[in-house]
């Protein structure tokens, strides 16, 4: 369903800058139809993100010249604290989402990230206790049986086609259900995501 968020977080792909490209026009579009205030991006340049052995992230500068070719204002571009992955990004979304008493937000992702993400965010705001609504965009018609390459965090990189990320991102989602908080940031479950989203629906539908 469509609704008003104050700020809009594109999390970042690691693919390619035409797939930047469309996330940022989700975003942009939410912005020109008037249903958010903010578009917020990773913090992280890309000299930053190479001096941590990350070749993948396309970093800020550029994205914000996307944005402003899609006719963002500059002054409605915000930047998040530097994030160096999913988790990062989520918890430093959230620091602002308290610093500026935003109490809805839209994540932007690719869809087979978009679990993880959620997981990710939901997780947090528990732990944070905070009463924030998170709403979920990803790209409409899309061709999954495509092949692509993804660049991984400190991993090189991954080929094969869209279908194949998901099986990817399906075995982080355990993995990270496995560990619960060791070794790896934790994630919320399926049931306490489940819990999550109708707490959600009854705050929203007031």
């Amino acid at each position: 369903r469509e609704v008003k968020s104050d700020a809009v977080f594109v999390h970042g792909t690691y693919y390619n800058e035409r797939l930047d490209a469309a996330l940022l026009g989700i975003a942009s579009e939410i912005y020109h139809r008037g249903l958010t205030d903010f578009v917020v991006i990773n913090g992280m340049t890309k000299q930053e993100m190479i001096a941590i052995n990350d070749h993948a992230y396309t970093g800020c500068a550029q994205l914000r010249e996307i944005l402003a070719e899609q006719r963002v204002p500059q002054n409605k571009i915000m930047l998040t604290g530097k994030a160096r992955h999913t988790a990062d990004e989520s918890r430093l979304l959230l620091e602002l989402a308290e610093k500026h008493g935003w109490k809805t937000l839209t994540i932007v992702a690719m869809a087979h990230h978009q679990l993880r993400a959620f997981l990710q965010i939901v997780a947090l705001i528990e732990e944070k206790h905070l009463e924030v609504n998170v709403f979920n965009k990803t790209l409409g018609a899309f061709d999954w049986t495509k092949p692509t390459y993804k660049k991984v965090l400190n991993q090189g990189g991954v080929s094969g086609s869209f279908k194949d990320h998901i099986v990817l991102e399906y075995e982080r989602v355990v993995k990270y259900a496995e560990k619960n908080g060791s070794d790896f940031i934790r994630h919320a479950s399926i049931p306490e995501m489940l819990a999550y989203w109708e707490q959600r629906e009854a705050r929203t539908e007031e």
